[in-house]
């Protein structure tokens, strides 16, 4: 497990050349985490994006962000279904 006091984040997972790279989950000092697969420090591939509300979003994520077909979950229960870009 890997520990950033500064910044408050922890990650525990696979590594490459230093790098967050593989397979990994990152939790922030907010509560919001990610579990899914990193390229570079980057979430990169399938993975879960679940936010300090509870809130979460389940899709591919290329670059940081949601790609394509994927699920939004809201605080409330309500769920999108589609598309994300």
């Amino acid at each position: 497990m890997f520990i950033c006091q500064e910044q408050g984040w922890k990650y525990e997972g696979q590594w490459k050349m230093g790098r967050m790279t593989g397979e990994g989950t990152c939790q922030w000092r907010d509560g919001t985490m990610y579990k899914g697969t990193w390229r570079n420090c980057a979430k990169e591939g399938l993975g879960t994006l679940t936010y300090a509300d509870g809130s979460k979003v389940e899709s591919t994520f290329i670059n940081e962000y949601p790609e394509g077909r994927g699920v939004k979950t809201f605080p409330d229960g309500s769920i999108y279904k589609g598309s994300f870009r």
